[in-house]
C-alpha cells in the first residue's frame, strides 16, 4: 500500500527557470527548466529531506507566486466546478435512462429528449447493467 503526504509547494517563474521551494519542509528548495520538473525535482527534495520511506508518495499543492495566480486561481476553481457539475449530470441522466428505459422509451428517444448523444446514452445504460450485475445499486 503506497501512503500519501501532501505539502504546499510554492512555484516562482525566475530567468526563464522555475524555482520551487516548500513552507512546510524548511530548506527544500529546488528549480527546473519546465513547472513540471520544477514540481518533480520538489517532490524527490522533500522526501530526501523528509528521509521518507519509498511506499510514501509524495503529493504537492502547487501555488504560482506571480502576477498570474489571481488567473491561474479562477481557472483552477473552474475546473473543479466542471468535474463536480459533470458528476451531477452523469448521475442525472443515469437517473433519465433509468426510468426512461422503465417507461419503455428506446435509447434513441432518450437521447433526444436529453440532448444527449445516442452513444453517450448506451454508455451509461451499459455502466448501469454492470453495476446491477455486481450488486451495486
Amino acid at each position: 500500500m503506497v501512503d500519501e503526504v501532501s505539502y504546499k509547494v510554492l512555484l516562482e517563474l525566475e530567468d526563464n527557470v522555475w524555482v520551487a521551494t516548500s513552507p512546510d519542509v524548511p530548506g527544500a528548495i529546488t528549480q527546473g527548466r519546465s513547472l513540471r520538473g520544477a514540481i518533480h525535482n520538489i517532490k524527490e527534495a522533500i522526501a530526501l529531506m523528509l528521509d521518507l520511506p519509498e511506499n510514501v508518495e509524495v503529493k504537492v499543492e502547487p501555488e504560482v507566486t506571480s502576477d498570474l495566480e489571481g488567473v491561474f486561481s479562477l481557472a483552477r476553481k473552474a475546473r473543479i466546478d466542471l468535474d463536480e457539475a459533470q458528476r451531477v449530470a452523469t448521475i442525472t441522466l443515469a437517473d433519465a435512462v433509468r426510468v426512461g428505459r422503465s417507461t419503455g422509451l428506446s435509447l434513441r428517444d432518450i437521447a433526444e429528449v436529453t440532448g444527449v448523444t445516442f452513444q453517450r446514452v448506451a454508455q451509461v445504460e451499459q455502466a448501469l447493467d454492470e453495476r446491477l450485475a455486481a450488486g451495486i445499486q
